[in-house]
């Protein structure tokens, strides 16, 4: 059956959000679906639609009527609302049982002047999913919502043109193209910033103006006096400079293909359209850092980058375009880049596609397991919205509450669902009839994300269900897993991730927690999971000490290392199943390990004379407790420990035996914008920069072998604000870009989930 889609937009004016709203519908309409419209105002574009034989309804008072209004658009599979200025649609369908696309486009100008009347996009119910055009709209709502929107790009398509060619302007003042042409063109605002370019011109050496030509073409019966008139000056005192009225589409883009280059100077500009189509004809741009094409930009690869008002910055940029321009192999490598970054991210067959994943196909389905623990819950309710905004269906299986889970897990089963995903095997073995697991008899794939090594999961693993997927935040755990249990289908490495918070960070100079701990000691566990030594045909206690001092004496090595080096040194040569089955019955070593090196650094830090704030349990039995240079706050929420991290200089982090691999408390608080601080593994060192005397460095990281310089470390970083305040600035952006859980969401959206539907 065809879906039936509403689509509502502002206005029909011939204009850019307008307009690639009337490219989506096209595209709906091509593959077959049933397409109506709604719009506050009419415009020029209502006769395009009434040929293509869409229904065209004006309403500008949708919230007036909005019982009417909220009774038809729940008669479509999906209601399309495009900009900021649909907001009415989103107040009356929030909520509603219809799926709803609000796809916003807008500047910062915008958000500010409809502050009072917009929803709050972060607690918006999860029929409404919203998409920004451009990473620059992305930021927008990151900042004032607190909250991380997928991109849908619009699509530049590859049109024939519909004019013979006609003489070209550029021949009049550069006949033979022995100058370096310059093309900018949009309206003359100050959102277009041609008064920057204006400015970056006359700073120009003459020699370097003789090698150049500028055109500038933009509408001269509509602008801005303020940007307009300094151009119309430039072009009657410059040999070099020139302007057109606004050209036809077809006309432009004659003579965009034989500029060399095309200068874009917004001081705002979401994601500029004629910067897309220029790199269409492979033609690099010099742009303004804000434009929202620029995120796939590399400053000299595909494409010159400068700041915003920034005129100096940009006539540097134009002596840097002239150069290259002069080496013909070069200036050909940035052209075919640029055209690269039009294919991957502009172009309009991948704009199509999303459009089709998005509207034309089923929602892929996901259940999430909760409802046990507090420190694992917190990664899970930071995936469910992260995952509905890339377009998932989700239910949440509270099972702290069967009944209720049961009832809705039958409604939910009734259409396909892609996975389940849990946390540390909650729900993994869940069975309903004795001896059949739930997911198996049901045929969905259980991803199983394991936050600790998996021979403390033994159990739970030798049982798996067939459709297992186990994903491990250490290389060396997913190792581990293929070796011992070779049966699993699938398994991979997943890094931890943080929690944003989605405020500003405070900063470092006006926090008063030097240093905290968030974690707990688990020596007085382990020596509750001693195994009943009397059951090995060998000395298991020596085996185990001398492992356990070998931790000890070489953090670096893996807990199953040691083991098997023990065994191994004793003559003790065990099968695989039965060596598996030994790890994990004295694993507690590994806890003890943990234990010795977590105690050594926040007590090494105490006695030194430094502050330290320090949460968790098992810390009691430690005679240093009461030291005045420690606040003990014993045992909080995971929740709440994010809040803590927001008032600290520095959060210390000692990993859980991960040697090839991560722990979220680091992230935690790099995004709490502190220093993080915590002991290295192989993976840390791959993916961060973590010398305290390197100036990019994006959190610091030591050696459990030198833990006795800890101290020196935290001393010489609580003396210097500035410094402190650069790498928390630098972890915290890095964070942000790709270690939340909404970025683990698209990774596992990307090399999973996808896979799976498929």
């Amino acid at each position: 059956m065809a879906q039936k889609l509403l689509f509502i937009t502002h206005q029909l004016s011939k204009t850019g959000a307008p307009i690639v709203l009337l490219d989506m519908i096209r595209i709906c309409r091509q593959a077959g679906a049933q397409v109506d419209l709604i719009s506050l105002l009419d415009g020029e574009l209502r006769e395009e639609l009434r040929a293509m034989d869409i229904p065209v309804t004006i309403e500008d008072e949708i919230f007036k009527k909005r019982n009417t209004f909220y009774d038809l658009a729940n008669t479509y599979d999906t209601v399309i609302a495009n900009t900021l200025l649909s907001y009415q649609v989103i107040h009356v369908l929030n909520g509603a049982p219809v799926p709803v696309i609000w796809w916003l486009h807008e500047g910062e100008q915008y958000f500010e002047y409809f502050k009072t009347v917009l929803p709050d996009i972060k607690s918006l119910h999860a029929n409404i999913r919203t998409y920004a055009v451009s990473h620059y709209v992305q930021d927008i709502v990151r900042r004032r919502f607190g909250c991380e929107l997928p991109i849908l790009h619009f699509g530049v398509r590859e049109k024939a043109r519909q004019s013979a060619p006609s003489p070209s302007f550029w021949n009049t003042p550069d006949p033979k193209h022995q100058r370096v042409r310059f093309l900018t063109a949009g309206t003359y605002s100050q959102v277009k910033a041609q008064d920057i370019l204006v400015k970056a011109i006359r700073m120009l050496p003459g020699a370097l103006q003789d090698q150049c030509c500028f055109l500038f073409c933009g509408n001269e019966q509509t602008f801005d006096p303020d940007i307009f008139v300094p151009v119309q000056k430039l072009c009657e005192e410059s040999s070099c400079s020139y302007h057109l009225p606004a050209q036809q589409h077809d006309a432009l883009m004659q003579l965009m293909e034989e500029a060399d280059f095309l200068i874009v100077p917004s001081r705002v500009d979401p994601v500029p359209a004629i910067a897309a189509e220029a790199m269409m004809q492979k033609k690099p741009c010099l742009i303004t850092d804000v434009c929202g094409a620029a995120r796939y930009l590399k400053h000299g690869v595909n494409a010159f980058l400068f700041s915003s008002d920034d005129a100096a910055g940009l006539c540097k940029m134009i002596g840097q375009a002239v150069r290259l321009y002069g080496s013909e192999s070069a200036y050909q490598r940035m052209c075919s880049r640029s055209q690269d970054v039009y294919a991957a991210h502009f172009s309009f067959d991948v704009f199509a596609l999303k459009v089709k994943e998005l509207l034309l196909c089923d929602r892929p389905r996901l259940i999430f397991m909760t409802g046990v623990y507090d420190i694992l819950d917190i990664f899970t309710y930071e995936l469910i919205p992260a995952f509905r905004q890339l377009g998932y269906e989700t239910m949440e299986f509270d099972s702290s509450d069967m009944q209720k889970s049961l009832a809705k897990l039958s409604e939910f089963i009734k259409k396909p669902v892609t996975a389940v995903i849990t946390f540390n095997n909650l729900g993994f073995n869940m069975e309903l009839v004795k001896g059949k697991n739930i997911w198996d008899e049901l045929g969905i794939y259980c991803i199983n994300i394991l936050m600790d090594h998996p021979f403390c999961h033994k159990p739970a693993l030798d049982a798996a269900p067939a459709h297992a997927i186990v994903l491990c935040p250490d290389k060396n755990h997913m190792r581990y897993l293929e070796r011992f249990y070779p049966q699993l289908p699938i398994t991979g490495f997943l890094p931890h991730a943080g929690k944003d918070l989605h405020i500003r960070p405070k900063p470092i100079a006006d926090r008063t927690t030097d240093v905290i701990y968030t974690g707990g000691l688990s020596k007085s566990f382990a020596a509750r999971m001693m195994p009943d030594f009397s059951q090995f045909s060998f000395d298991a206690r020596k085996i185990a000490d001398t492992a356990y001092e070998d931790l000890i004496r070489h953090p670096r090595k893996t807990t199953e290392q040691a083991i098997e080096e023990a065994l191994l040194s004793s003559h003790i040569y065990l099968s695989n199943e039965n060596l598996c089955d030994f790890i994990e019955k004295i694993h507690y070593i590994d806890l003890l390990a943990v234990s010795w090196y977590r105690e050594m650094a926040v007590r090494l830090l105490v006695e030194a004379g430094i502050s330290v704030t320090l949460y968790g349990t098992g810390w009691d039995g430690c005679e240093w407790l009461s030291s005045p240079n420690l606040h003990f706050g014993g045992r909080i929420s995971a929740d709440a420990a994010v809040v803590e991290m927001q008032n600290a200089k520095i959060v210390l982090s000692t990993m859980t035996w991960f040697k090839d691999g991560t722990h979220d408390r680091v992230f935690n608080g790099m995004l709490a914008g502190a220093v993080a601080l915590t002991d290295s593994s192989v993976y840390m060192r791959e993916t961060f920069c973590g010398d305290i005397d390197d100036p990019a460095a994006e959190l610091i990281m030591f050696e459990l072998e030198e833990i006795s310089a800890l101290a020196q470390t935290v001393k010489a970083l609580l003396a210097d604000s500035e410094r402190m305040q650069q790498i928390a600035d630098n972890g915290r952006k890095k964070a942000l870009a790709d270690h939340t859980w909404q970025t683990r969401a698209q990774e596992l959206h990307d090399d999973l989930l996808s896979q799976l539907q498929e």
